[in-house]
């Protein structure tokens, strides 16, 4: 599996190369014996995600947008087949386009644009160990979930997949998936101080890839919804994309692969279907024997 994504990453001119399994260890010490090999890849980076939102809210303010905050939306104005703003508790707002991007809880509106919307929450569980060393500089990513160093001395441990609704809860099975990767992935991390725990919901999509663009049948008003597992990887492109296509320009990437036609309707996508990256191959990914 993981050769196999070395030769498109390569074709891709990404700069990756494959470790034997004492070129792994000499690289990240505390990676698992089991392991048989690793893909290194240098173009590898990694953001926090609050941190990220913060600023982006931040430039945003700045540049006059005004951010309402816990401020329910309760349907769309509408004349007709058009668009015309958004419905709140107490007020209208209106708008020459409207942009839908509601996470996991795109599903639910399917009320307003009167199609189903295919998207669902997945819950995701995550945990963070400290060390009393740093251990490795290195992302390490198995089969099953991936260890991510951070700058204040602690490693992220994720992620479980879960098709538990809307629950947010931390779960001791969760808990104990989580504990068993880190330490199978690096098992120095079996001495490390548990820091934290927390959980979050994903939207997915049926077949995991985001839902862009018009709504066929209605104007004024895009999807931006059903990235699943890459929403921070896919933010800026998606970002890129949908302010192309709101003010008529030519978009960078077609949008028809990623229509919600494609769900009822595939011939409406005009493009196969390209591949998303998951950003889960990170540098030192781990390959172990199992």
């Amino acid at each position: 599996v993981y050769r196999a994504a070395l030769e498109w990453q390569r074709a891709r001119g990404l700069p990756v190369q494959w470790l034997s399994a004492s070129e792994l260890r000499a690289l990240v010490p505390a990676a698992s014996p089991a392991a048989l090999g690793a893909v290194l890849s240098l173009a590898e980076h990694q953001v926090n995600a609050p941190r990220l939102t913060a600023a982006l809210a931040t430039a945003a303010a700045r540049r006059g947008v005004a951010l309402l905050e816990r401020t329910p939306a309760h349907g769309l104005l509408r004349q007709g087949q058009r668009v015309t703003g958004v419905r709140l508790a107490n007020r209208a707002l209106t708008a020459g386009h409207v942009v839908l991007a509601a996470g996991a809880w795109a599903g639910e509106l399917a009320a307003w644009i009167d199609r189903p919307v295919p998207v669902a929450p997945v819950r995701g569980q995550m945990l963070a160990l400290r060390p009393a060393t740093p251990l490795f500089a290195h992302t390490l990513y198995g089969p099953r979930g991936y260890l991510v160093p951070k700058l204040d001395g602690t490693v992220y441990v994720g992620a479980t997949v879960e098709e538990a609704g809307f629950d947010c809860r931390v779960t001791a099975a969760g808990l104990a998936q989580l504990l068993e990767l880190a330490v199978r992935l690096a098992p120095p991390l079996a001495d490390a101080t548990f820091v934290r725990a927390w959980a979050g919901l994903r939207p997915g999509s049926p077949d995991h890839q985001p839902i862009l663009g018009p709504v066929l049948g209605l104007e004024g008003v895009s999807l931006a919804v059903g990235h699943f597992r890459n929403g921070i990887l896919l933010a800026p492109i998606t970002g890129e994309l949908l302010a192309q296509h709101v003010l008529g320009q030519p978009t960078t990437l077609p949008l028809a692969p990623f229509s919600l036609a494609r769900f009822t309707d595939p011939a409406a996508t005009a493009h196969p279907m390209p591949p998303v990256a998951s950003g889960r191959a990170g540098a030192g990914s781990a390959a172990d024997a199992s």
